[in-house]
């Protein structure tokens, strides 16, 4: 693990070969890092992307391993938070994220993706809906031949609402 201070901005960095009790772990660490730094308001929200980010990570890995970065910055206007997280992936599992962020484009609005996600029979999708609904982040993809790594950012204005970034 790597935590990293620069004037602004405060990060960690996490690659790790997790199981289901792991990632819990892995959340509370996130938590009490928040903790450290975020208003009350916010530090749900953010549990919320991380947990459930890791978990994809989890069950999507083809080779066991998750890398994770948060990343929070604040100013006087405004605290920025970004995630990335990064695994291995079969093809079928790149193309079924795909297939879901083509989804996420043709959808009017997070919340409406979010309600397609609940009615879709099976799995696959309801997570990053629900991050992209519940916390206003915008959520994006990056696939190459061997995995996906996702970014998610957000900035909770201080005394305002938040904007996806």
């Amino acid at each position: 693990m790597n935590i990293e201070r620069t004037e602004n901005a405060v990060w960690f960095s996490l690659d790790f070969c997790p199981n289901a009790d792991l990632v819990v772990v892995v959340r509370h660490f996130v938590d009490d890092f928040c903790n450290q730094i975020l208003e009350v308001d916010y530090r749900g929200l953010l549990a919320v992307a991380i947990h459930e980010l890791l978990e994809n990570g989890v069950k999507h890995s083809a080779d066991g391993r998750v890398s994770v970065r948060v990343e929070v910055e604040k100013t006087d206007a405004a605290v920025a938070v970004k995630i990335w997280t990064r695994n291995a992936a079969s093809s079928a599992d790149r193309e079924a994220v795909s297939a879901l962020f083509t989804l996420r484009r043709e959808a009017e609005d997070a919340d409406a993706f979010y309600q397609e996600m609940m009615l879709k029979p099976g799995p696959g999708g309801l997570g990053l809906a629900r991050i992209m609904a519940e916390t206003g982040m915008d959520l994006k993809l990056e696939l190459d031949s061997e995995g996906i790594a996702i970014t998610g950012a957000v900035e909770f204005p201080i005394g305002g609402a938040r904007n996806g970034t």
